[in-house]
Parts: structure tokens; C-alpha cells; sequence
């Protein structure tokens, strides 16, 4: 009993985490495509807008990295706006 005490004691620390859950996120691919389709309804649109929405910090994440890429890939153009956020508009 002494070892499976000393066993016990040794992984208390691990039986002592919580769980925690797991979100799932949309792929930086999944939100270029909304992103282009949202771009594609309006011919303009805020960053701030984009992201008002999100759940979570890696929403914002993935929705800023959508963005990179779509601007690498000139499908859309950005400028910075009066306000300080981002303007997107559809080349």
C-alpha cells in the first residue's frame, strides 16, 4: 500500500487539473472564403466589423491571418482609416 500511496501523492498535482474544453476553430482557408464573400456583398467594409463577431481571441487570430492572405493574394486592398481601424475594399 505504501507504493501505490507514494504514486498517488506523486501524480496529485495532475488528478488536480480542470478539464478544459475544446473549441473548434475555422481554418485560416474557411474564413478567407467568407471573408471574400462578405467583401464580395459589400464593397467595403472595417476590420472592426469583421471581427465583432468573434468568440474568441483565435477568431480574431484567424480572421487577421484570412486577411494577409487575402491581401497577398490581391483579391482585396487595405488602408487605414480615420478611426484607426482597417478599411477592406474588393479590387
Amino acid at each position: 500500500q505504501g507504493a501505490f500511496q507514494k504514486l498517488l501523492e506523486k501524480n496529485k498535482p495532475f488528478f488536480l487539473l480542470k478539464q478544459t474544453k475544446s473549441e473548434r476553430v475555422e481554418t485560416v482557408k474557411e474564413r478567407m472564403k467568407s471573408l471574400s464573400q462578405a467583401i464580395q456583398a459589400r464593397a467595403k467594409m472595417g476590420f472592426k466589423d469583421i471581427i465583432s463577431g468573434a468568440g474568441s481571441k483565435a477568431d480574431v487570430v484567424v480572421s487577421f491571418l484570412a486577411l494577409l492572405e487575402l491581401l497577398k493574394s490581391r483579391i482585396v486592398t487595405a488602408t487605414q482609416g480615420e478611426n484607426h481601424d482597417i478599411i477592406i475594399e474588393r479590387v
